[in-house]
């Protein structure tokens, strides 16, 4: 297939989550500049999101801890494709939608190590 100017990258999927934000360095300043949408796959870490500041903030909004996790990436302008293998998880994952995290706690999250 020739390339030309007709055709161009809408979209590029990477692993992205609040434990792996390797992205945010140059990847989502350069697709944001571009109008390339990030899919962020395995957003949850397999269930291991367990650091305190998470724990806080499910707290503080009366959300869970995986619809933090994938709040942050939607505030982050990128589009989570979390795994639900069952109707629980579906309706978990719903609840990331409708509200956002501050952007203090956007920051706060940001600096996690």
């Amino acid at each position: 297939m020739n390339c030309t100017s007709k055709h161009r990258i809408v979209a590029n999927q990477v692993r992205y989550s609040i434990l792996d934000r390797r992205p945010e360095a140059d990847l989502l300043p350069f697709a944001k500049k571009k109008n390339i949408r990030i899919i962020g796959y395995t957003p949850l870490e397999k269930g291991k999101l367990d650091t305190p500041l998470i724990k806080e903030l499910a707290s503080k909004y009366g959300k869970t801890e995986s619809q933090i996790a994938l709040n942050y990436l939607i505030c982050k302008e990128t589009i989570p494709i979390p795994k639900a293998t069952r109707e629980e998880h579906m309706i978990e994952n719903l609840g990331a939608l409708g509200w956002k995290l501050s952007q203090e706690d956007v920051t706060k999250i940001s600096s996690l190590k």
